[in-house]
């Protein structure tokens, strides 16, 4: 009479059991490689990310570079330019004043 039972009922249940945890011990197995699959793409993606982002700031330091050099030599050229004018305007100054003790002698001259 146990025999009956043993077949029928104990031992499917107990063969449904082993299915059941073999399922679950190699699914979570499963599970947790695709979970690291993914962690390592999105690490990935983050890394190319990155290397772009990197890439672009490397450009755009460059061309920054590259017009404050022209700005700097811009710059200097200017400064060079408004020094001479400066001298000019500082000598065109002296011989204006010269000028007007000229103009203020003549004058004086002229009325006498």
């Amino acid at each position: 009479m146990i025999e009956p039972i043993v077949y029928k009922v104990i031992i499917p249940a107990l063969a449904a059991l082993a299915t059941g945890f073999a399922g679950w011990f190699y699914g979570r197995r499963r599970k947790k490689a695709e979970a690291d699959s993914l962690v390592i793409k999105n690490m990935q993606n983050i890394i190319e990310m990155w290397q772009r982002t990197a890439l672009d700031f490397n450009k755009q330091y460059t061309a920054i570079s590259g017009e404050m050099k022209e700005l700097r030599e811009e710059n200097l050229k200017l400064r060079k330019e408004v020094d001479k004018l400066m001298r000019e305007v500082s000598t065109l100054k002296r011989d204006n004043s010269k000028l007007k003790k000229e103009l203020d002698c003549i004058s004086k001259h002229q009325e006498k």
